[in-house]
């Protein structure tokens, strides 16, 4: 019984010790190693020789006989070779190996025994049975065999004898952190299972993520999970990991000691441990938010109205998004990778009458033209909106958004940011210039009876009672036919004009206008009539410039200088290819203002109205007291604009200044005088109607490089609605006594103005005859009634 339990004691003692011995262990060099002697067993007291235990080597360690048949081995060498080489099969080396770690030097002889025993019973008993070894134990034979068994049973069992051992390594990045596991499989003769949770160590190598402490290395247990912490770097997250076990107690390799002469070979103690290690990766996508980025260009900088415009878009990462300037991907049920899906939502405002300012946000006024969307799926590139149409002059801009709640959770909603593009970018701008029409008509009225104009629409009436308009100047139009019409319609009421003012001269100084008696003046005023002006736009600075007074008989010979038919028939001076292209007579001149003459002409006043409306505008009065020829000519010119040089036109004064050299003196010179003055008249009544909308382009002038929504425009032509003339009153005759009665007749005074009402040389409307000439006419009839009853009294 005590030996049993020392039996059962060095069993115990020999399993809690192995650990220890392996740690200590290591695969020696195959070399050869000499057998000294017993170690620890016992002898058969049958013949005080035969041996039942383990023997003991030169270097410490201790060996178990494998071969029963053969001598023993002691003062042999034996070389260490891996147990593969032994020739035996996998299982019954597995057992072998058990043994060895268990029991390979346990420092008691009777477990020896049995060792040596169960090692017999895998490698072979030679024909006999355990007995036969187990008597060599003596009074423990039965005690040796059953131990014996029992250690087989063991190797048989769970967790006993083992093939080989293998680790295994997992990462999971996907959802909100990611973890790492690692495990040991070992495949026991019973069945491969992993071991229990922290049976072993290994250690683990991150790359791509780091564990909490920021560090990428750590011995971890087997079984049990560990945080780590991604590195997140652009769209896609990849971890990799690698973990090493070393000296572990399993597999069937183990230490043979081949006998190098005819002796037993020995199962050595200190098998050789086994190593397993795994590697794993993963990629997922990163969990940083995305933030994507729309830059836009419209289709077209300037456009027609009516005209269709797109958006451009070039979508990409915002450089400062977290992930790395990388489009966001998401993970597709069927494992791909594929790119956040967005929606782009495009807005055209408009129309703005000024430059769109550069904003964050949309102005609360602002209207939208139109809208449009794209569903995006394939990530960044280019992509165009649908079609919107500009419908009338002005700025448009477009704007970008983009909002994550488009996007649904499962494809990357949840990490995707938002996008709002700027309001006012240059490059989303689209102008339609505009080109307004102004329609203008000169009025008079006595300075005593004006009023004083602000300049604005609502202060001007459609008709004023006392102003004396003339007929408008012929509307511009864009067809050719229009401009044909237009054209002839402004020349022939020019021509027409002009003719009645030579008729004037030639019968006499009958006044078209006359001022006031006492010298009072008039008020010349022009009637501005606006369309087209965009609405928020700019006003217009609208320079209205009274040319005069030029002499009123000018007007005959300028008629005289086209010759008599050309007032009669301008077609025919401009000859029969003209008349009937007058449009392409237009074109070929019209986009030239007539350039005035090197010495300027005289200007009666200058005043400057602000056109902030469409309707009908009056400008300030420019009082008129001089008789000559006179006529209004415009330049406007947007007031945020960069004015384009005006021609010189003349000297601008309050009163009527000194007529150049040719027309000094008594002011009675004619066209024919001044051949300066035909030529400006002539290039200016040849000007085409467009040049009311076109800009001006005299010398000196600088064209724009930047398209702007109006441009400056000016009207420089003579046009009948725009001249009239003011001639002084006619020169009154003193009544003359009776003649004698011997006088056949009374004689008519030098100069008799005719009974009929004058015209108004722009309009026709009658003109009363001044009071002294109503006087000096009635007394000149009484006279001459008086002679001839006089005469016929005497008549026999």
């Amino acid at each position: 019984m005590t030996r049993t339990l020392r039996l059962l004691a060095s069993l115990l003692s020999g399993a809690v010790l192995l650990p220890l011995l392996l740690l200590a262990g290591a695969a020696p060099p195959a070399n050869a190693v000499r057998a000294l002697a017993h170690g620890d067993g016992v002898t058969w007291l049958g013949d005080h020789t035969s041996w039942l235990g383990n023997y003991r080597l030169a270097d410490g360690r201790s060996g178990y006989c494998l071969e029963v048949t053969k001598s023993p081995p002691a003062g042999s060498d034996v070389d260490y070779l891996p147990g593969a080489s032994a020739g035996y099969s996998t299982d019954d080396a597995a057992r072998l190996a058990f043994i060895s770690r268990h029991w390979g030097a346990p420092g008691d002889a009777l477990t020896a025994a049995s060792a040596q025993l169960a090692t017999w019973t895998v490698t072979g008993l030679g024909g006999h049975d355990q007995a036969f070894f187990a008597r060599r134990a003596n009074g423990d034979a039965g005690l040796v065999t059953q131990a014996a068994n029992r250690m087989l049973e063991l190797a048989n069992g769970d967790s006993g004898a083992s093939r080989g051992a293998t680790a295994t390594l997992g990462l999971d990045a996907s959802g909100i952190g990611a973890r790492v596991l690692t495990d040991l499989w070992v495949d026991f003769l019973s069945g491969a299972h992993p071991l229990a949770p922290a049976s072993y160590y290994g250690d683990v190598t991150l790359v791509g993520a780091t564990f909490a402490d920021g560090s990428r290395r750590a011995y971890l247990p087997n079984g049990l999970a560990r945080e780590i912490v991604p590195d997140e770097i652009g769209d896609l997250e990849t971890i990799s990991a690698r973990v090493e076990y070393h000296a572990l107690p399993f597999g069937a390799d183990f230490r043979f000691g081949r006998n190098t002469g005819g002796s037993q070979s020995l199962l050595v103690s200190e098998p050789n441990l086994l190593s397993a290690a795994a590697t794993a990766d993963t990629t997922s996508t990163s969990e940083l938010p995305f933030r994507p980025r729309v830059e836009t260009v419209t289709s077209a900088a300037v456009a027609s109205p009516g005209a269709a415009v797109t958006d451009t878009l070039t979508l990409d990462a915002h450089p400062d998004s977290a992930t790395g300037g990388r489009w966001g991907l998401f993970q597709a049920p069927d494992g791909a990778f594929l790119p956040i899906p967005v929606v782009v939502a495009s807005v055209l405002w408009g129309p703005f009458g000024t430059p769109p300012v550069l904003s964050s946000t949309v102005p609360a006024d602002a209207r939208p033209v139109c809208r449009s969307e794209l569903s995006i799926d394939t990530g960044p590139g280019v992509y165009a909106t649908a079609p919107c149409t500009v419908p009338s002059p002005g700025y448009y801009v477009w704007t970008d958004s983009i909002d994550p709640a488009r996007t649904p959770a499962d494809r990357g909603g949840t990490r995707l940011q938002g996008f709002t593009s700027p309001f006012g970018v240059a490059s989303e701008t689209t102008l339609v210039p505009a080109t307004p029409r102004l329609d203008t008509t000169a009025t008079l009225t006595p300075a005593s009876a004006a009023a004083p104009s602000s300049g604005t629409a609502d202060a001007v009436p459609a008709a004023s009672a006392d102003d004396t308009p003339l007929p408008s100047a012929a509307p511009t139009g864009d067809g050719t036919a229009a401009r044909a019409a237009a054209r002839s319609h402004v020349e022939a009421a020019t021509l027409a004009s002009l003719s009645q003012i030579a008729t004037a001269s030639t019968e006499g100084p009958a006044s078209a206008l006359a001022p006031a008696p006492g010298g009072e003046p008039f008020c010349a005023r022009d009637r501005l009539v606006l369309a087209g002006l965009p609405e928020g736009a700019p006003p217009l600075s609208v320079v209205s410039t009274l040319i005069g007074p030029l002499p009123a008989d000018a007007a005959h010979d300028a008629d005289a200088a086209r010759g008599a038919d050309a007032a009669q028939d301008p077609d025919a001076a401009r000859g029969a290819d003209a008349a009937q292209d007058a449009g392409a007579a237009r074109d070929s001149d019209a986009a030239r203002v007539p350039t005035p003459p090197a010495d300027p002409l005289p200007v009666a006043g200058r005043v400057t109205t602000l056109l902030d409306a469409d309707g009908a505008h009056r400008t300030d009065c420019i009082p008129v007291t001089t008789p000559g020829f006179y006529y209004f000519v415009f330049d406007a010119t947007p007031t945020t604009s960069t004015p384009t040089p005006v021609p010189s036109i003349g000297s601008e004064t309050g009163a009527a200044p000194d007529l150049p050299a040719a027309m000094d003196g008594d002011r009675s010179a004619t066209l024919a005088d001044s051949s300066m003055v035909r030529r400006f008249l002539t290039e200016t009544e040849a000007a085409a109607p467009e040049v009311a909308v076109a800009a001006v382009a005299a010398e000196g002038s600088v064209a724009r490089e930047m398209p702007v929504l109006v441009k400056e425009f000016s009207d420089h032509r003579v046009l009948h609605a725009e001249s009239f003339v003011l001639t002084p009153p006619p020169a009154t005759t003193p009544p003359t006594t009776p003649p004698a009665v011997s006088t056949p007749a009374p004689a008519p005074p030098p100069y008799a103005a005719p009974e009929r009402p004058v015209a108004l040389a722009s309009t026709g409307v009658p003109a009363m005859p001044a009071a002294l000439t109503v006087a000096a006419a009635v007394l000149g009839l009484m006279t001459g009634l008086a002679g001839l009853a006089f005469a016929l009294r005497r008549w026999p």
